[in-house]
């Protein structure tokens, strides 16, 4: 053999360490919980815009306002499209790991004070009470922000890159 085609085996030691299980765990710091919260953004996030674009009357119908109100439903759309263009930023800048604190951080702000816009602006039109389907989609949405809080204040521990949306 020349010198160029030289190649070292490894030790019984190193062929030990390499076929050992606890050698190739996962760091313990991880928080398992990222794919739960983000599944159940990912889930609520889609219904949501589904019924929004394409089922504004529904709405319509549970707040007890007319089927036939324009403004609801415009404001619908623009709710749905606004949803769309956020969850597209959170779960990319998961995925990139670019900002992702800052950027979750400021959705689960805005989350908040939507829900609190929502109750001022839309929930103001409902006739008589509130509709159990209302206060179950009201809690399903505080379940949201808090889930965009938890992925924020638990950015530090994090999966590994490179990620998916359900790592």
């Amino acid at each position: 053999m020349d010198d160029k085609n030289k190649h070292s085996l490894p030790s019984e030691m190193e062929l030990e360490l390499l076929h050992r299980l606890d050698f190739r765990k996962q760091p313990t710091n991880i928080d398992r919980g990222y794919k739960f919260r983000n599944g159940y953004i990912l889930l609520v996030g889609i219904y949501f815009v589904i019924r929004l674009l394409y089922f504004p009357d529904i709405s319509g119908n549970i707040l007890g306002t007319p089927v036939t109100s324009v403004d609801l439903a415009a404001y619908a759309q623009y709710r749905a499209l606004y949803a769309i263009v956020m969850l597209s930023v959170y779960f990319a800048s998961y995925i990139n790991d670019w900002y992702f604190k800052e950027i979750s951080l400021m959705i689960a702000a805005s989350s908040f004070t939507v829900l609190i816009m929502d109750f001022f602006n839309v929930y103001t039109f409902v006739v008589g009470g509130l509709v159990p389907t209302l206060v179950t989609r009201i809690f399903i949405r505080i379940g949201m922000s808090y889930c965009f809080l938890m992925n924020a204040l638990r950015d530090n521990r994090a999966p590994v890159m490179p990620r998916s949306i359900f790592s």
